[in-house]
């Protein structure tokens, strides 16, 4: 075989393997988890919000479940939700907007990075956020995963990172693949707590449109 038709099948293996990524992504994300979830009448209510890029978890700041404070999180005294976003190191440093999107940055992101928790300290949840009344016993249990994404031990802050005044940068559980992304993290902790998911979800679209 020549070198040039042996790069020709490189490139088209390639090509052939993204193309069945997406193909099989855009399958999972249409194949529900939880399909028989119902929303609880008087639960707590936590809500969902999409950047374009990443979907963010929010509850809130504290209740009867749970109180973030404990965790030693930096959280300001008019905070009423932390919105949670688990995702790779890089990714989330140099690309907060998809203006900032480089596709050596896109590709280095699917190769087994380490992982941050982006915490967003809110007045009120987003207007565009979508709401969802849960359990108490599901609460628990996606606040359980939500803390899963942090890495062992006592919660370890990024100084002097984040977007703006109201979020910081944690020390992330894991790594980011491309079969674990930001998004997928999110369904995940959905499906973990018994809330409408579903099968794969690497993109919003997946995670926002359940």
């Amino acid at each position: 075989m020549t070198p040039r038709r042996w790069v020709v099948r490189l490139l088209g293996g390639i090509a052939g393997a993204v193309l069945l990524y997406w193909v099989v992504a855009a399958a999972a994300m249409f194949i529900p988890i939880n399909r028989n979830f119902i929303q609880t009448p008087q639960g707590i209510e936590v809500f969902l919000s999409s950047n374009g890029i990443h979907v963010d978890l929010a509850l809130p700041v504290a209740n009867d479940v749970k109180d973030w404070r404990a965790e030693g999180l930096v959280i300001l005294p008019d905070t009423a939700y932390l919105a949670f976003g688990w995702g790779e190191r890089d990714f989330y440093l140099q690309v907060p907007t998809w203006a900032d999107f480089r596709i050596t940055t896109g590709v280095n992101s699917l190769l087994w990075r380490p992982a941050l928790m982006h915490v967003s300290e809110l007045r009120s949840p987003r207007q565009d956020a979508i709401r969802l009344t849960i359990s108490e016993a599901q609460y628990a249990r996606l606040v359980r995963a939500i803390r899963m994404g942090f890495a062992p031990g006592p919660v370890r802050i990024l100084p002097g990172k984040g977007y703006g005044p109201r979020d910081n940068f944690y020390e992330g559980a894991g790594a980011y693949r491309m079969f674990m992304t930001c998004n997928q993290w999110t369904n995940r902790a959905l499906a973990d707590a018994g809330v409408r998911a579903v099968l794969w979800s690497p993109l919003p679209f997946g995670v926002m449109r359940r």
